[in-house]
């Protein structure tokens, strides 16, 4: 099993780790979308779906990046239990492409990215989602590293559906999806964080080490079926009664 942090020491380990906060690295949400009535209150069924581009807006010269999906399972108990699970994800080959090539072929020269094209035993991404006991799970969506850097802006990048992500194509870098799950009795509020997790060994890497990211985020709340939450309802009120007597 490749894992990240094996990419990123060895990177670590070639270069000073000394932050840049000058270039403005990150991941932005740019549509989200609910199967359901609304995109902010999920029913048990319905799913969730989030586009996001990453940009380089100072063309810093990225030699490693490591992204990722955190909040829809946040407890620790090794199971995904919490009213929110993944369902699946899409993402572009490669980022931060610097020469523009012509539509459809694929962009060249740019990072590229491991999970969009690895099987599921080589790379736990989006074909097998980290699910380690007693930890938070979470979703890769890019891991890249490259002894050559990749200045591109990001805007001449191929997205998921064949077109630019700089809005020639209308398009994005990644789509991931998730589905409420009836396993709460009460309305809960998630907040997916999209980017790096340096705890988790992502990191973005340029030519003085580990860089700062700019992150985002999306919440909303998952509500129980009317009949569960009317089923407990009545539960509650048996109880009472039972005691009363």
């Amino acid at each position: 099993m490749i894992r990240l942090t094996r990419y990123f020491g060895l990177a670590a380990a070639l270069m000073m780790v000394i932050p840049i906060s000058a270039q403005a690295l990150s991941i932005n949400v740019v549509n989200a979308w609910g199967s359901g009535a609304s995109a902010t209150l999920l029913m048990p069924g319905d799913t969730i779906t989030v586009d996001l581009t990453v940009e380089n807006a100072g063309g810093l010269g990225v030699y490693g990046l490591g992204l990722g999906v955190r909040g829809y399972d946040a407890n620790t108990n090794g199971q995904v239990d919490d009213g929110l699970s993944y369902v699946s994800g899409q993402s572009a080959e490669s980022v931060f492409n610097v020469v523009r090539q012509a539509l459809p072929l694929p962009s060249l020269g740019g990072l590229s990215n491991l999970v969009a094209s690895a099987p599921a035993p080589l790379e736990q991404g989006f074909f097998n989602p980290v699910t380690f006991a007693s930890e938070e799970k979470r979703v890769l969506i890019f891991n890249g590293v490259d002894v050559s850097p990749h200045p591109g802006l990001g805007t001449d990048d191929v997205g998921i559906g064949g077109g630019y992500t700089d809005g020639i194509g209308n398009d994005v870098h990644f789509r991931v999806v998730f589905q409420a799950t009836p396993v709460q009795v009460a309305t809960k509020e998630f907040t997916l964080v999209f980017g790096t997790m340096a705890e988790f060994g992502a990191v973005a890497v340029g030519a003085s080490g580990v860089t700062a990211f700019g992150n985002d985020s999306l919440t909303f709340s998952v509500i129980p079926e009317p009949g569960t939450a009317l089923l407990m309802g009545l539960g509650l009120i048996g109880l009472s009664s039972s005691r009363r007597r």
